[in-house]
């Protein structure tokens, strides 16, 4: 949940003490009747332009944006999340800027006026201010960040936001599925304007961009729409095809509607602000859900409507004894409270106590009128002029009108929604509080006459300018893909991401979201006061492939890089990300599969929790892995029947499937590592998935006297399916048969080995095989098979038995210092026989030298990680040996070379 670290900057209390530091007495007493807070410079930034006034605030540096100019913010945890800075709660900073380690710092900062658009030639919503800094102070320094140094050289000054630089080896692991000619890839960053177009989605594009390139994918593939159409360059190319706008994004899905085929994969990224409701926070423009929304709800009487910033009201005069007065408005206890200038500072001489609105003279015993008495009834609301009571509007369905709005009516605030051309009343301040919430009764968003309903909010990503792109929205341009029977995989790193689950689940195969429906999303700091998406940039950085498997091991890796970067900055609460991610559920299933030259055997068996709901099972080519160019049905049970659908095949019946085994003879590609199988009900509504566990496909050899095996092929008389065999082929049905003997002499023999426990079984087989149907019968004669040649696993090379893989990682920083590098290495050995030829050691080398020997073990799963520091720019050979119980030993080698931080100036 969301936790605002807002801090009102109006308590000015020893200000003259912290001037004269950098100013004369005259100087500093001349220029404190202009401090400014960011929301009166705002509101009336055009009566400020040309002046010079100090304002206070907290500093974020040029390295946010990249364009060389900084912040002063109300809220500086606004900066590092990914929504959308409020237009009233900053200013741009040029000129005199402190260094970068003062980040966070609370300052108070004197310079001329000007606007930061017309200055610089850039694109703002609303007009910005922008204080050219002569001079500033240090209220009170950055919170300590956990991990790095905090002193730059000017090399690292020059370096951009993210200079830490990480490097995935995949070493023996295997390879995720990679882009094949028909994929396609987007890229979406809208950025909003040059206030919110951070340098980090830059950053996130270009890695982005390359990891697409790695996977497979051309220029031709991939589609970048970035902010306004700015050129983005990648080794001298700009990779950006066009401004990030509702419509360009709908263009570019409409062409690859038409240009993908069926079982296809669309790749999308998204690196962006988000924008949507937090209870914390309170409304501020979310869209609000009147029907077709199923995501979170809140109670309408819970609404809060923040509008405290909107109202100010401060003043500097001398009597006419020419003694300086200043009444100040303490925002977080909205009372009066007076200042006299004593010896160069101001000095507190009282409040409005009873909260009438006004300090008078006998609140503070002072002769403020300069009238020789303290009997006046002092400086009232009258006396300090009007008040000022911004309003705001929401165009909070984006058709360019707005249509909620707060608005001061002469008395207090109302907050109003247009509904059939006219505005209509949801709620007001009744406590003069200047917050529309539970202590006024609530909100009636849907105007019903109560605030006794729940009520919901899309959520939406912020593209260039005001336009945002909501979960609706998105969800009706990808269905004509998914329709068609295209697969889509979705990440989204900005605010409020996880709100886009519920509108694309059974759109998409695959999203995963940094953020929860109502939360935002954290950046991380660097180790150098700058800020970076840790866990986006290891998402991309530990990406294999398209497939849904690469997808989830990368989300976890990411989950995990920004677990340890919030940890080390201290494990915040209020900072830790939520994560979601969706893709149709896994069913669990006791089916198997077997395959050999793309011929597969599957065995399907429907699970009890599921009795006579399945109707349908799909395979569709794109999600196989390996993917599947095309398939086909080469045998199906009693009662079933086949038809092609997009992109893959289906398999139904008239009746709900039986809980008994079936099986199924299909063609699909050959070296399969996985099939994934959708089951759906009656009416078609996907139930979910199963992923049949592979068995390897049966080889057997001879271990019958010759006499035996010549029998079995005498009793064959059929056209039935044959079993391998090394030396000769035997019919299945042959060998059912052979089976069946050879089980009724056990059952007669006199051996005293074969106990009457063993005698029992055999003849319960017995009466199975005698009342089996044909597909059980098949079913049994594997497990007899499996079990007669279970010798012949010894013989097997070390390849099928024992496994062993690494993945490596290098991340550089530069600065001051020099440059280095933390290279790690995580590895694992395993039994592949599930325990009768257990791992015993492993060993792992670099360049050589012993690195880890896990010393002598004795486990089915062996799994490690070892680092160290090591220089930038070298090569390290990584080899990684396991050894099992059987002396037998298999090896996985690779290199990694560390990275060296690029200068971006």
């Amino acid at each position: 949940m969301w936790k605002s670290k807002f801090r009102y900057v109006a308590i000015i209390l020893v200000l003259i003490s912290f001037l004269l530091g950098c100013a004369g007495p005259r100087e500093a007493e001349q220029k404190l009747d202009s401090v400014v807070l960011l929301p009166q410079l705002n509101f009336e930034l055009e009566d400020f332009i040309g002046k010079k006034i100090w304002a206070l605030g907290f500093y974020g540096d040029a390295r946010f944006t990249g364009d060389g100019v900084g912040f002063l913010v109300l809220d500086f945890y606004r900066l590092i999340v990914d929504e959308k800075l409020p237009n009233d709660s900053f200013a741009r900073l040029d000129g005199d800027l402190p260094p970068y380690d003062m980040n966070g710092a609370e300052l108070l900062v004197y310079g001329e006026v000007k606007d930061f658009g017309q200055t610089y030639d850039v694109y703002t919503i609303l007009p910005t201010p922008l204080i050219t800094v002569e001079r500033y102070h240090i209220v009170t320094p950055p919170q300590e960040v956990g991990g790095g140094a905090q002193n730059l050289s000017s090399l690292l000054a020059e370096l951009s936001l993210f200079p830490a630089t990480t490097v995935l080896a995949q070493g023996a692991a295997a390879a995720g599925t990679r882009a094949k000619d028909c994929d396609r890839a987007l890229i979406i960053s809208g950025g909003v304007d040059a206030n919110n177009n951070y340098a980090r989605y830059r950053d996130n594009i270009i890695g982005k961009y390359k990891k697409l390139k790695e996977l497979g994918f051309t220029d031709n593939q991939t589609g970048v729409l970035y902010n306004d159409g700015s050129a983005l360059n990648v080794t001298g190319t700009n990779i950006v095809d066009d401004k990030a706008s509702k419509q360009k994004i709908k263009d570019i899905l409409e062409k690859y509607k038409d240009e993908m085929e069926a079982s296809c994969t669309l790749t999308i990224f998204v690196t962006d602000h988000g924008t949507g409701y937090n209870e914390g926070q309170g409304y501020h423009g979310a869209r609000p859900a009147f029907s077709g929304e199923t995501g979170k709800t809140y109670p309408e009487n819970q609404f809060k409507i923040d509008l405290k910033r909107k109202v100010y009201k401060d003043s500097v005069w001398t009597n006419p004894n020419g003694e300086v007065w200043w009444v100040h408005i303490d925002k977080e206890t909205n009372k009066l409270q007076l200042y006299k200038k004593e010896g160069g500072q101001w000095v507190l001489k009282g409040e409005d106590s009873d909260g009438d609105g006004r300090v008078t003279e006998a609140e503070t015993g002072q002769d403020i009128d300069g009238d020789g008495d303290t009997d006046g009834v002092g400086w009232s609301e009258g006396a300090l002029g009007a008040w000022q009571h911004r309003n705001n509007e929401w165009d909070t369905d984006g058709d360019g009108a707005s249509d909620v709005r707060a608005r001061w009516d002469g008395t207090k605030y109302v907050v109003e929604r247009l509904k059939d051309g006219e505005w209509k009343k949801m709620g007001e301040d009744t406590n003069d509080d200047h917050v529309i919430d539970n202590a006024d009764g609530g909100i009636d968003w849907n105007l019903d006459g109560d605030t006794n309903d729940q009520m919901g909010f899309h959520e939406g990503i912020n593209l260039w300018g005001d336009e945002v792109l909501w979960d609706d929205e998105f969800a009706e341009m990808l269905k004509p893909l998914h329709d068609k029977g295209i697969h889509i995989v979705i990440e989204m790193a900005q605010c409020f991401a996880g709100g886009f689950i519920e509108n694309l689940k059974g759109i998409v195969d695959k999203i995963v979201t940094f953020s929860g429906e109502d939360t935002k999303h954290w950046n991380r700091d660097d180790g150098h006061g700058g800020y970076y998406a840790a866990d986006e940039k290891a998402f991309v950085d530990s990406l294999a492939g398209i497939d849904l498997g690469s997808w989830n091991e990368a989300f976890d890796k990411a989950k995990e890089a920004d677990r340890q970067r919030w940890e080390a900055e201290g494990s915040k609460p209020g900072e830790e990300n939520d994560y979601e991610k969706w893709e149709k559920p896994l069913i669990k299933t006791e089916s198997t599969f077997q395959e050999k030259n793309g011929e597969y055997r599957l065995r399907l068996k429907i699970p009890e929790e599921l009795k006579d709901k399945v109707y349908d099972i799909e395979i569709f080519f794109g999600l196989q892995k390996p993917r599947w160019d095309k398939g086909e049905v080469l045998q199906l049970p009693e009662g079933f029947s086949k038809e092609e659908i997009a992109g893959g095949i289906k398999i139904k019946s008239t009746n709900p499937f039986p809980l008994t085994i079936l099986e199924f003879k299909l063609k699909g590609a050959t070296n399969a590592e996985s099939i994934r199988i959708h089951i759906t009900d009656k009416e078609h509504r996907n139930l979910g998935y199963i992923m049949p566990e592979k068995l390897p496909w049966p080889v057997y050899t001879r271990s019958a006297e010759i006499s035996d095996w010549a029998e079995i092929l005498g009793l064959y008389t059929g056209t039935e399916d044959y079993v391998d065999g090394i030396t000769v082929q035997i019919p299945r049905s042959a060998y059912i048969e052979f089976m069946i003997t050879r089980l009724n002499v056990y059952l007669d023999s006199t051996d005293p080995s074969i106990t009457e426990e063993m005698k029992e079984g055999i003849g319960k087989l017995l009466e199975f095989l005698d009342e089996a149907s044909y597909s059980d019968r098949q079913w049994a004669a594997d497990i007899y098979m499996d079990s007669y040649f279970e010798a012949q696993k010894a013989a097997m090379p070390p390849t099928d038995v024992l496994l062993v893989s690494f993945a490596a990682s290098a991340e550089s920083v530069s600065d001051e210092s020099g440059c280095r590098s933390t290279l790690m290495i995580s590895f694992d050995g395993r039994d592949l026989t599930d325990g009768d030829y257990l791992v015993t050691q492993v060993i792992v080398e670099v360049n050589g030298e012993v690195w880890h020997d896990s010393g002598t073990i004795s486990t089915v799963h062996y799994q490690n990680s070892v680092g160290g520091q090591v220089g930038c720019g070298e090569t390290f050979n990584i080899e990684v040996t396991a050894t099992n119980e059987k002396g037998q030993t298999a090896t996985s080698t690779g290199s990694i070379t560390t990275p060296v931080p690029e200068l971006e100036l």
